[in-house]
């Protein structure tokens, strides 16, 4: 058995993904079509710097559609 034969957990909020590294992660997850890889999103509008409609305003579920995830 592989380790890639796994379903693979990653739990995060809204504040985690508006970090580059994750963006950057997702997108090349997306490219390479990892089935086994699923997302918890808590999307409770919350990050260290407080509410997240400061920073950001973009629809996360279509940025995931665009980097190939099922969604």
């Amino acid at each position: 058995t592989s380790p890639f034969d796994h379903t693979v957990w990653v739990i995060a909020g809204d504040g985690c993904l508006q970090e580059g590294i994750s963006a950057e992660a997702s997108s090349l997850a997306g490219h390479q079509k990892l089935g086994n890889l699923v997302l918890l999103w808590d999307d409770n509008h919350i990050s260290i710097e407080g509410d997240t409609e400061t920073a950001v305003s973009e629809d996360t579920l279509k940025r995931y559609e665009a980097y190939g995830w099922h969604v």
